[in-house]
């Protein structure tokens, strides 16, 4: 496999980003909302914890060309929602998703890379690691629940620390949008 994916992940074609986004690939990551960019050479990811942060996302790489899905057909032309559970949101002949042995016995990181790739290593964020990862601590809280059952502690650069108030147990992930200044 190629790159992470966790929480809700936008991945993006290299190629289309080279030929659409303002400044090419290096434009595009350089513009990252948060510190969960990754790419290998041939896609790159972005990870979100909340839905409208990944429409968000979505609609602006579609005012530069870029696009996700195609019109009456619903596959993913260049850039695709990749969620940690359950894969691709829509069809995508042009990933491959997956899990691989990650942690430390081995268990499951979720990841994709583009189909037919030969790219074997798994690239993730810069300052990523699997302790203080979603892939090892996943838990889905619906957006309108969070405020009742988690508390943000807080947001050092780009990663998110929250807490369940029920639980005491803590949870990594990407900096909501709002809280990014937090």
């Amino acid at each position: 496999m190629a790159v992470l994916v966790e929480a809700i992940s936008v991945i993006v074609k290299v190629d289309a980003l080279r030929r659409s986004y303002p400044g090419g690939w290096e434009g595009y990551r350089d513009a990252s909302p948060n510190q969960t960019f990754c790419s290998d050479p041939e896609i790159t990811r972005i990870g979100f914890m909340r839905p409208d942060e990944t429409l968000h996302h979505v609609t602006s790489l579609e005012r530069y060309g870029l696009t996700y899905k195609a019109g009456g057909e619903g596959h993913a032309i260049n850039l695709v929602v990749v969620d940690q559970q359950r894969g691709p949101m829509v069809e995508c002949p042009w990933i491959e998703f997956g899990h691989i042995p990650m942690g430390p016995s081995g268990e499951p990181v979720a990841a994709c890379r583009l189909a037919g790739s030969r790219i074997t290593v798994l690239i993730t964020p810069e300052r990523w690691t699997y302790e203080q990862s979603l892939s090892k601590s996943f838990h889905f809280v619906k957006t309108q629940d969070v405020d009742r059952r988690m508390a943000l502690l807080r947001v050092q650069d780009g990663l998110s620390h929250w807490v369940n108030r029920r639980t005491g147990e803590d949870y990594f992930g990407s900096a909501p949008l709002d809280t990014e200044s937090a």
